[in-house]
């Protein structure tokens, strides 16, 4: 028997920001601005301005941003804290154009803790359904199969998907389809416009996304829709088990695998199930006979 090796080589790479904390304050709603009106479950800023908008100008209202937030209830799922109680953090179960509703936690105080409105002196919030803390978090490739003679391609850590898959907020249907329809992307493998040449052969570079902050979005608050979709049903594994399992599927799909079972499916390897951290005989046999770094689109998980 001859046993023949081949070697990936990864190129690692990871969106950072040189202002972690002023990046954090451009995407949540609150700093420098004041709640115009607080009661025990609902918080209100209806000041003039709106927020700031990338590229200039602003909204006009303070909970609508049309980049990221364009429609009522798009901060469903967020946390939303008051200033002069910040360790208090509740979760948004509904949102208007200058209104949020705060689900109240057992043992906890309500949003005005014990005062009244009038004699709240700081009257400073934060509501926040991203961090930035998603990308200190290096990739994780150990479960990742490394094989050609000298293929080169490129992983990349980042932040969010698009606007309808990156659980912002958790149950926001996809908009064109005929059916009510849920979808989350944690992770996507697309050919690059990089060309590189091999045997004689031109190939445009493969290159894969992590999005570390969707993955923290699913685990730390998972959409309903989602859990009896899983294999075994709302049995949802570790958020280091989905960040290390996206990792290797993202790779595996570099190396010519579709999902197809095991950990090509995404409602295997986000479950508590061992298949997530495995592949089939079959995954097995495409890897053995690649010649070359491939996308393949089929999918036979649905």
């Amino acid at each position: 028997m001859i046993t023949a090796w081949r070697t990936l080589h990864l190129e690692v790479e990871a969106l950072t920001s040189p202002s972690p904390q002023a990046a954090q304050d451009a995407l949540d709603i609150g700093p420098g601005r004041n709640f115009t009106n607080l009661t025990a479950t609902t918080l209100e800023d209806t000041a003039a301005g709106g927020v700031s908008v990338p590229g200039g100008g602003s909204s006009i209202w303070a909970f609508i941003r049309p980049y990221d937030h364009p429609d009522a209830n798009d901060w469903v799922g967020a946390d939303v804290s008051a200033d002069f109680h910040a360790a208090d953090v509740y979760n948004v179960t509904a949102s208007g154009p200058t209104s949020l509703t705060a689900a109240l936690k057992l043992g906890a105080p309500d949003l005005l803790n014990g005062l009244s409105f009038q004699d709240i002196l700081n009257r400073g919030y934060r509501l926040s359904d991203d961090s930035m803390a998603s990308l200190t978090k290096d990739l994780d490739t150990t479960l990742a199969e490394h094989t050609n003679r000298y293929w080169t391609t490129a992983l990349i850590g980042g932040f969010d998907s698009g606007l309808w898959t990156s659980l912002d907020p958790p149950d926001k249907p996809v908009p064109g389809r005929t059916t009510r329809t849920f979808s989350v992307v944690t992770g996507n493998t697309t050919t690059g416009n990089v060309v590189f040449q091999a045997g004689g052969q031109f190939y445009r570079k493969i290159r894969s996304w992590v999005f570390q902050e969707t993955i923290r979005d699913l685990r730390a608050k998972p959409p309903l829709w989602l859990l009896p979709v899983l294999v075994p049903p709302a049995q949802i594994t570790s958020s280091f088990n989905i960040s290390r399992r996206v990792t290797a599927h993202e790779i595996l799909h570099q190396l010519g695998l579709s999902h197809d079972g095991a950990i090509m499916c995404a409602t295997v390897n986000m479950a508590n199930n061992p298949l997530g951290e495995t592949i089939t005989p079959d995954q097995l046999k495409v890897l053995r006979f690649a010649d070359q770094p491939t996308l393949v689109e089929r999918d036979l998980c649905r």
